[in-house]
């Protein structure tokens, strides 16, 4: 049986940056903050690949969003 991990990514979405941070298996350990990427399709690519190789797993997405 292999030892799953989930990485939790947040992104805090602006026009022309968003802001990202992750943080493995949740609550017990500290988030890391990746930086700032532009808010287009290119950058989200490549961060989808980045952390893909930082998890060694799948990749998963889910959507949620607060509205108001």
């Amino acid at each position: 049986m292999k030892n799953d991990s989930i990485l939790f990514i947040g992104l805090d979405t602006h026009k022309v940056n968003t802001e990202v941070a992750y943080v493995i298996d949740g609550r017990e350990n500290s988030p890391n903050h990746l930086g700032k990427i532009l808010t287009n399709k290119q950058a989200f690519i490549k961060l989808a690949r980045q952390l893909q190789s930082r998890s060694n797993s799948s990749l998963s997405t889910r959507h949620s969003a607060l509205r108001l």
